[in-house]
């Protein structure tokens, strides 16, 4: 019914319309360019669908090659973050050679300032305990060490006392070091020249000692005064550096004072060491022309 209605009401644009489309259609099928033949319609159909598959297998063939290139990326980076990873090390290798080598050549500088001849060595091992401790180092007797030799190291360009010998194999050592308990060393207060004896206090985190320091000394010692061996009846030779005063016991029972001493050398950062050979110390040098001088005024009083 509406159908209908519509068609009534639009009656003369629905015949005008009609007519248009039939002139065109009329007018296609009398041009003598129109041929409608069933050969070139297939032929351009096929040509759409074998284009069409073309794109698509390009398109399989691009996700196959790039999936592909993607793993070979993967694979390649994995490679280079390995040796970029290898490189690293080497150069930290090269770095802690470096570092190594400076270290060395201070120690060797130092070890031509030492009154006496001595034993450059390497620490390989610590055994610290509360009761007991050790430091192993890696020469022996076939090096020259012998049990009781002193043993110093130099640490930011200060000498100090480490310990001594305890124990000596054929190419390895144990030093007693000088914070075990069992290890004493004849010492004074380098600027007041009080004297005492450094014991040590059981273990590396543990404060050596000085007792029976003079009672009548408190007044005199202060503070970060410089304990050092005093050489007397001692295995350990004089004026080597043992530590600073950290703190002062006065009890009034006793007779004497007791001293709190930080060591000079940090234990903790301890690499190398050198062991003394106090059976041959080092001439001082002679100034030039003193022996000539001796030898001129020689002759004619020999004469």
């Amino acid at each position: 019914m509406q159908f209908r209605n519509f068609t009534t009401r639009h009656r003369t644009v629905l015949t005008l319309a009609i007519c248009v489309v039939f002139s065109l259609v009329s007018m296609s099928f009398s041009t003598k360019s129109f041929v409608l033949r069933p050969k070139d319609v297939g032929l351009s159909l096929f040509s759409l669908v074998q284009n069409g598959m073309f794109q698509v297998g390009g398109f399989f063939s691009r996700t196959v090659t790039s999936i592909k290139e993607l793993g070979d990326l993967r694979r390649n980076y994995a490679i280079l973050l390995s040796r970029v990873r290898q490189y690293e090390g080497i150069e930290n290798d090269i770095v802690e050679l470096r570092n190594e080598n400076n270290r060395l050549r201070s120690l060797l500088g130092f070890s031509g300032q030492i009154s006496y001849s001595n034993i450059a060595a390497q620490i390989i091992g610590k055994d610290p305990g509360n009761l007991f401790s050790s430091i192993t180092i890696d020469k022996g007797s076939m090096d020259g060490i012998r049990k009781n030799m002193p043993v110093v190291a130099v640490q930011d360009g200060v000498q100090g006392l480490v310990g001594k010998i305890e124990s000596v194999g054929l190419k390895s050592s144990i030093i007693l070091p000088l914070y075990d308990h069992l290890n004493y060393v004849a010492a004074r207060l380098q600027r007041t020249r009080f004297e005492g004896l450094v014991n040590g206090g059981g273990s590396e985190n543990s404060p050596i000692v000085m007792r029976w320091v003079e009672k009548t000394a408190i007044k005199d010692i202060q503070t970060g005064d410089l304990v050092i061996s005093s050489g007397m009846n001692s295995l350990y030779p004089k004026g080597i550096h043992i530590g600073t005063v950290t703190g002062i016991t006065a009890r009034p029972s006793d007779t004497s004072l007791e001293l709190d001493i930080r060591p000079i050398i940090d234990f903790g950062r301890l690499e190398y060491v050198f062991v003394l050979q106090t059976d041959k110390p080092i001439p001082a040098p002679v100034p030039q022309g003193v022996g000539a001088n001796a030898g001129s005024n020689g002759g004619p009083n020999g004469g």
